[in-house]
């Protein structure tokens, strides 16, 4: 994952389906990837929570996930929101202190 900072600040996930050796199908990974993005998101902004707090701004970031694919059916980016969408609970920030 990386941050862009053209016009706004944006975060951009990459997953590598298909191309290469690598086990299972194209489907089978891009389904897996989906399923746990939201929990990948959530251990970013957790992860970086420090940064969070010192640019607010940050909160406002759209998240961009990148497929890639050399099948065109899993080969896509999509919008994942901001990452104010994936902050952590109260009880797990309390945890963490």
């Amino acid at each position: 994952a990386e941050w862009h900072f053209d016009n706004e600040p944006s975060f951009h996930v990459h997953c590598h389906v298909s191309g290469g050796i690598l086990i299972g199908s194209a489907g089978w990974r891009y389904s897996i990837f989906r399923q746990h993005m939201q929990m990948v998101l959530e251990a970013f902004r957790y992860g970086d929570r420090k940064l969070f707090e010192a640019h607010q701004d940050l909160e406002r970031a759209e998240i961009w996930v990148h497929f890639h694919s050399n099948n065109n059916r899993f080969n896509k980016v999509e919008n994942w929101g901001q990452f104010k969408k994936y902050r952590p609970s109260t009880a797990l920030a309390d945890e963490a202190v």
